[in-house]
């Protein structure tokens, strides 16, 4: 921790200038195994699930409405399913890391050395795995643009999303 006790502070801002989505793309460790391009590829699936996933929830989970107004508290079917969709973007969000930072298929990791299977190839499957998600994250963000420009009223939307 450093003999002045500012060895915490430090570390604390190299923890978050590598672990932190949008700090990262620009400060992340240029050693780091989740490299600085598929940070941005992994920022623009979740964005695009997110923006799906907020236009699905706001189509067909609407808040209750009290006094011309949202009421989100009172609404348990609207929570349900924003919590549920919270729960899959967490799921996701952790499967586009591990496509991306495979501790066991990186150099000196636990199979490098031991599967030549893994070392040649399935490093490059996971970064490929990655880009193939924001083809499809594309798809999804389309498809999530579309049901956002039908829905009536675009508040729940915008504040779901947010």
């Amino acid at each position: 921790f450093g003999v002045d006790g500012s060895g915490w502070r430090r570390d604390f801002l190299f923890y978050v200038e590598n672990t932190h989505t949008l700090v990262a793309i620009r400060r992340g460790h240029a050693l780091h195994p989740f490299e600085r391009l598929d940070r941005v590829a992994y920022l623009f699936c979740v964005l695009c699930l997110n923006l799906f996933l907020a236009a699905v929830l706001a189509r067909d989970h609407p808040p209750v409405e009290a006094n011309g107004r949202a009421d989100y508290v009172r609404s348990p079917d609207y929570l349900t399913w924003l919590l549920a969709a919270s729960a899959f973007n967490l799921f996701y969000d952790r499967l586009l890391r591990v496509l991306a930072t495979c501790a066991c298929v990186e150099r000196g990791g636990a199979l490098f050395d031991v599967c030549c299977l893994c070392a040649d190839c399935c490093k490059d499957l996971g970064k490929i795995g990655l880009y193939m998600a924001v083809i499809a994250s594309c798809a999804v963000g389309i498809v999530g643009c579309v049901v956002a420009s039908k829905l009536h009223s675009r508040n729940h939307f915008f504040r779901t999303f947010v």
